[in-house]
C-alpha cells in the first residue's frame, strides 16, 4: 500500500500511543494501535478494525470528561445514538433550535448539558454494563463541576475498551508537537556540541542522519544537517 501523501510505501507497526483523528472531535488518542507509517515522510494512519466499539469508547469519554463539551462533540454524541437535533432535543427538554445552536458553539446550562450527558450514557450502555456501573458513571457526572478549560485529551486503549477511559493533560511533553523552530534549536544544539567532539574528518551531516526536519542549515557551519 502506498502512502496517501507522498506516494511512497508504508509499513505498518503497533504504537503505544497516536493522535486519531477519523472524527472531528479535537484531542482524541488512542493506544495500542496499529498504524500505518511511511518510511518517507513519516504520515501515521492509524488502522482501527473495530471502530464501531471504538466510537462508542471515544463518546462514553467524551460524556464523561470534565469540561464543557463542545458543539462537535455533542454532534458526535448524537449521531452515535442515530437520532435527529428534534429527538434528542423532545428528551431532555430544550428546543430544537436551542440544540442546534448548541452544536454550533453556544453552550446551554450545565444542568442541560448534565442531562444531556446522562442520557447518553444511559441509551449508549444498555446492556453493555451492569446498573453499577452504569450508576457511578451517573452519579459521577452529577456531581461534576464542568469546566469551561479543556486540560485533558482523550485517550482509549484500543486493546481493553471496556476499561475506564484515560485523561492526560495536554500540558504534557507526550501530547505536545514541537514547532519546526523548536525543533531547529534543538537540532542545531546538538549538532555543535557534537561537532566539537567530532574528528575534523567527520561530516556534521552524518550525524543527523535519521532526522525529518527539513532541511536545516547551522549558520556557523552552512552545511546541511537534516534531509
Amino acid at each position: 500500500m502506498d502512502c496517501t501523501e507522498c506516494g511512497n510505501d508504508i509499513v505498518l507497526v503497533k504504537k503505544t500511543k497516536v493522535h486519531y483523528n477519523g472524527i472531528r472531535v479535537a484531542d482524541v488518542y488512542l493506544r495500542n494501535c496499529e498504524v500505518e507509517v511511511c518510511r518517507h515522510c513519516g504520515a501515521e494512519f492509524p488502522v482501527v478494525r473495530n471502530i464501531k466499539q471504538v466510537h462508542l469508547a471515544i463518546a462514553r469519554a467524551i460524556a464523561l470528561q470534565a469540561a464543557r463539551l463542545t458543539g462537535e462533540e455533542v454532534r458526535f454524541l448524537r449521531r452515535s445514538l442515530r437520532m435527529t437535533v428534534a429527538e434528542w432535543a423532545a428528551r431532555i427538554g430544550i428546543a430544537p433550535e436551542t440544540f442546534s445552536r448548541w452544536e454550533n458553539g453556544r453552550s446551554p446550562a450545565q444542568q442541560v448539558e448534565k442531562l444531556a450527558r446522562i442520557d447518553f450514557l444511559a441509551r449508549a450502555s444498555s446492556g453493555q454494563m451492569s446498573g453499577f456501573e452504569l450508576s457511578d458513571m451517573i452519579a459521577e457526572t452529577l456531581t461534576t463541576q464542568l469546566s469551561e478549560q479543556r486540560e485533558s485529551a482523550i485517550v482509549i486503549d484500543v486493546e481493553d475498551l471496556d476499561s475506564k477511559p484515560r485523561y492526560e493533560s495536554l500540558t504534557s511533553p507526550e501530547m505536545i508537537t514541537p514547532s519546526f523552530a523548536h525543533v531547529e534549536a534543538l537540532t542545531l544544539g546538538v549538532v555543535r556540541l557534537a561537532n566539537v567532539k567530532l574528528a575534523r574528518s567527520q561530516s556534521v551531516s552524518q550525524l543527523a542522519t535519521g532526522l525529518n526536519y527539513g532541511e536545516i542549515c547551522d549558520a556557523s557551519h552552512p552545511v546541511p544537517v537534516a534531509a
